[in-house]
C-alpha cells in the first residue's frame, strides 16, 4: 500500500494512454521538493465525474494538488525510477504551496547504510496488478533518532513509513526516488531467515534492487524543518 499527496506543476497537456489494458489520462509533472522531482500523473479515464474530468482540462505549468496511489515506474521503461501517482483527487493549487507527503507499508531489506548525518535503507513494498504481485523498492533516509532506528531494525520488519519524496541518483547517475522519513511505525519484527525476511521473494521487481541505489556515501541534505510544510 502506497499513497502520496503532492503539489505539482503539470509539464504538458494530458494525453490518453493504455496501461495494463486500462485507459488513463497521463501527463508529466514536477513535484514540490527542494530539488525538482519529476513525477507521472495518471487518472483513470471514465465517463463518470472524477479526477479525469478535471485533469483533462489542465495545461502546461498549471499547479495542482493531487492525492492518489503511489507506485514506481518499471525498470528499463520510459518512466524508470519515477514516482507514478494514480490520482483519486485533484484541485487547483499555486506555486507557493509546498505539500509533499508519501505513506507506504513495506518490509526492510538487507542492512542500512550510515552517513555522517543520516542513514538509508531500502524497503520492499508489494502491490498487485491484474492479480500479479509487483514489488517497488524505495530507499528511505532518516535523520536524528530515525538514523539509529533505520540501522537497527531487523531485516524483514514490517513498517509504516511517512515521509517526503525526493530525487536522488545512483552511482551511475541514474534517477531514483528517495523518501526522507518523518515517521516510521514498526508493525512487526522478524529474527531473519524464512520467507518473512525476504520481502520480495519470487516477485517481479518493478523498481530497483537494494544494491542499485547504494553507490554513494554523500549526504543528500537535511530534512526540511516543519515550518516548510505549509
Amino acid at each position: 500500500m502506497s499513497t502520496a499527496i503532492l503539489t505539482v506543476a503539470i509539464g504538458s497537456t494530458p494525453t490518453q494512454v493504455v496501461v495494463n489494458g486500462q485507459e488513463y489520462l497521463e501527463a508529466p509533472a514536477i513535484a514540490s521538493t527542494p530539488e525538482p522531482l519529476p513525477v507521472i500523473l495518471r487518472a483513470r479515464a471514465t465517463t463518470n465525474a472524477g479526477p479525469a474530468s478535471r485533469f483533462q482540462n489542465k495545461k502546461q505549468d498549471d499547479y495542482v494538488l493531487i492525492t492518489g496511489a503511489l507506485s514506481l515506474g518499471p525498470k528499463d521503461s520510459d518512466h524508470d525510477g519515477y514516482p507514478i501517482i494514480t490520482m483519486t483527487s485533484i484541485c487547483d493549487a499555486n506555486k507557493d504551496q509546498f505539500i509533499n507527503e508519501a505513506m507506504f507499508v513495506g518490509r526492510f531489506s538487507k542492512d542500512g547504510k550510515p552517513a555522517e548525518k543520516s542513514a538509508s535503507r531500502s524497503i520492499a513494498v508489494n502491490r498487485y496488478v491484474a492479480g500479479n504481485q509487483i514489488t517497488d523498492w524505495y530507499r528511505v533516509r532518516g535523520y536524528g533518532n530515525w538514523k539509529e532506528r533505520i540501522l537497527c531494525y531487523p531485516k524483514g520488519s514490517l513498517a509504516e513509513v511517512l515521509g517526503m519524496l525526493t530525487p536522488a541518483k545512483d552511482g551511475k547517475g541514474k534517477l531514483y526516488t528517495e523518501v526522507k522519513c518523518r515517521r516510521i511505525r514498526l508493525h512487526e519484527k522478524t529474527k531473519g531467515g524464512g520467507g518473512a525476511a525476504n520481502p520480495a521473494k519470487d516477485t517481479t521487481a518493478s523498481g530497483y534492487e537494494h544494491s542499485d541505489f547504494m553507490g554513494s556515501d554523500e549526504e543528500t541534505g537535511d530534512m526540511p524543518t516543519s515550518n516548510n510544510w505549509n
